[in-house]
């Protein structure tokens, strides 16, 4: 004789449930994604990050800022334009040792010492001590542009970080050149390996370079 097999009652409910469940979120996923795919396109990137975290929101968008937030700041010595009048060529020529040096860059300068900021997000490319010019921070950034951060009393950043703009990476400190008690920051940027004017690339967006 066959033994004829029953399924216990709570057993069949929970077979059921499971049945009813799975068919409920099945149509819930549908309908999300149909809800997404009538999100308007400017809003679609908020939906992208959530699913993706490498998704970059502002990259090459960013607009170049100043390598500092202190509004007291001012400069001691311009970037060296071979174009400019001669009383700025004059103003941008450091001396040291008994040479005059035309200025690669511009030295930012304050009673007290500052916080440095990077000027873009990017990777620490490089950390070394100069002879002249203290500790330096080089910072490289997309659109083939580097900026670097010289006469550093203190480094808070190590070779290899990714930071973000905006960022404080070092402190204002001394130089060989300046002789005297204020706090410096000698910056200097390099975009397709020349050394530029930063003046000329402040408020500027990385891509449109």
């Amino acid at each position: 004789m066959r033994k004829i097999l029953r399924v216990k009652p709570f057993i069949a409910q929970t077979f059921y449930v499971l049945i009813v469940t799975g068919a409920l979120v099945g149509i819930f996923v549908t309908n999300i994604k149909k809800s997404l795919n009538q999100i308007p396109e400017k809003f679609q990137y908020v939906w992208s990050i959530i699913g993706d975290k490498d998704i970059k929101v502002v990259g090459e968008s960013q607009a170049i800022i100043k390598p500092y937030n202190n509004d007291k700041i001012i400069v001691s010595k311009n970037y060296y334009d071979y174009e400019s009048d001669n009383d700025s060529q004059e103003k941008s020529i450091l001396y040291y040792g008994g040479t005059y040096i035309q200025n690669t860059g511009i030295d930012y300068m304050l009673a007290e010492a500052f916080d440095v900021i990077s000027i873009l997000e990017g990777v620490i490319n490089n950390i070394y001590e100069d002879e002249l010019f203290g500790n330096v921070v080089e910072i490289k950034h997309d659109n083939n542009l580097i900026s670097v951060y010289q006469s550093l009393s203190e480094v808070k950043v190590k070779k290899g970080d990714a930071i973000v703009q905006g960022e404080i990476i070092g402190i204002s400190g001394t130089n060989s050149i300046s002789g005297d008690d204020n706090y410096y920051l000698h910056f200097e940027l390099f975009y397709n390996g020349n050394v530029v004017n930063p003046e000329l690339y402040y408020n500027k967006i990385i891509k449109d370079l």
